[in-house]
């Protein structure tokens, strides 16, 4: 992170969050502008993380029942740049991923795999951008 007051705003998050029942499963507090990669583990709704962007080395554990919870899960959100599906069958996947409110979905890959060269779409409070729109789309919150 570039500055102090970054760290601060994490650890809050991070303290809204285990008061609310999350546990840190990996990595931990920032300190300043310094962050280990950290893994919030047990992350629900209500939780300042769960649907606020961290800009920060944070990622979270929603846990899902199924798959229907999974889909319900996924589109429980204000973004809708990019999302990614991850499974064994691949048609499966194809299919879940079809259920999801976002612009793109990737199977079994990372959503940074965005070629911005290539027009691209988003969806919910994300504006539609094209390739000449790449600033706006690298600053995006998804």
């Amino acid at each position: 992170m570039i500055v102090r007051e970054s760290g601060a705003r994490l650890n809050r998050m991070i303290d809204d969050a285990l008061a609310k029942g999350a546990k840190i499963a990996a990595g931990g507090r920032a300190d300043g502008a310094v962050m280990p990669a950290t893994i919030i583990d047990f992350v629900t709704p209500g939780m300042q993380i769960y649907d606020e962007e961290t800009f920060g080395p944070i990622t979270t554990v929603v846990r899902a029942r199924n798959t229907e919870d999974a889909v319900r899960i996924a589109n429980d959100t204000a973004y809708g740049l990019s999302s990614g599906v991850f499974g064994r069958d691949v048609t499966r996947a194809l299919a879940v991923a079809m259920r999801i409110e976002s612009g793109s979905c990737h199977i079994n890959g990372a959503t940074v795999q965005n070629e911005l060269k290539l027009p691209m779409a988003a969806l919910k409070t994300v504006a539609m951008a094209d390739s000449t729109d790449a600033p706006s789309l690298m600053s995006s919150p998804n």
